[in-house]
């Protein structure tokens, strides 16, 4: 699906990394328990220096190649692994960790929409980047869209029924964020708060599976409202991600919704927008996406 690299991408690296660092560890505890160690133990002491030693270098590697993979979104999907950076509140504040998964097969991507062809896909606009560190969502639109294949062999969506929910965040949105969506303070103080539409979100979204452009920063701010609210945080029965799927398909270039769908010529987003529109042009990219996967299949 991509072509082939001089260099080992830096997710697929550190995915090595960890799982070496993890066999070395064992290595180290399976020195302690070793009956050598009471026999000769300046031999077992040089294997601990040793293995602690490369552990050491492996660790100073990794974290080097967390930071570059926490700083670069693109660099977030690799070849055979994708990165996801989490968001945990400390003591000392908030602090980002990388978690590495393996990357889908696209034939993995195909079979579930076919299991499950009627699907959620939501977006949300918020006051800030990060869930952890306070921010919260001011929009919402869930749409429930069926993906189905066309007489032609190719998939198409069919929109079925949507949701568009405002919210009063009660705080100020960043510069940023209400370059993005808009909002003033003065409007949201208008809205009604989450709390009002907590039980029929989570009712509404529950049992589906979810399609989102980085998907996973739609479900951390969800959840973090849902918590909010002492309600459960969702469990998505599949989540399609058209930002994963656009690094795969297209690796090098930019993955963002906007460059995505303006390079692919099947629609434009505007500086200020709603979660309205990026649903609907994440639903348009997803059907790009899965007829390029057909193409592979083929």
């Amino acid at each position: 699906m991509t072509c082939t690299q001089q260099t080992e991408h830096p997710v697929d690296q550190l995915k090595d990394i960890v799982d070496r660092i993890d066999e070395l560890e064992g290595s180290r505890k399976a020195v302690f328990k070793n009956p050598l160690m009471k026999v000769d133990p300046p031999f077992c002491s040089k294997q601990l220096r040793n293995l602690t030693r490369e552990i050491q270098k492996l660790e100073a590697l990794k974290s080097e190649l967390m930071e570059k993979v926490i700083a670069d979104r693109e660099l977030r999907v690799g070849l055979r692994n994708l990165a996801r950076v989490t968001e945990v509140k400390t003591e000392d504040g908030v602090k980002k960790n990388v978690v590495i998964c393996s990357l889908p097969h696209y034939l993995e991507i195909l079979q579930a929409i076919h299991i499950d062809p009627e699907i959620l896909a939501l977006d949300v606009e918020t006051t800030g980047l990060s869930s952890a560190s306070g921010d919260r969502v001011v929009s919402l639109n869930i749409t429930k869209y069926r993906i189905k294949m066309g007489l032609d062999g190719t998939y198409k969506s069919e929109k079925i029924k949507e949701h568009d929910y405002k919210f009063n965040p009660e705080r100020e949105s960043s510069e940023v964020a209400l370059g993005i969506h808009g909002f003033t303070r003065e409007m949201t103080d208008r809205f009604p708060r989450f709390s009002l539409h907590a039980k029929e979100i989570s009712k509404l979204i529950r049992g589906h599976s979810l399609l989102g452009q980085n998907t996973q920063f739609d479900i951390e701010f969800l959840n973090s409202e849902l918590e909010i609210c002492d309600e459960e945080p969702l469990d998505p029965e599949y989540v399609f991600d058209t930002k994963i799927y656009s690094q795969m398909l297209w690796p090098g270039q930019s993955s963002s919704l906007s460059d995505v769908v303006k390079r692919l010529g099947i629609g434009e987003q505007a500086e200020t927008h709603t979660a309205t529109d990026d649903v609907s042009l994440t639903v348009k990219l997803f059907v790009h996406q899965l007829n390029e996967f057909l193409i592979f299949e083929q």
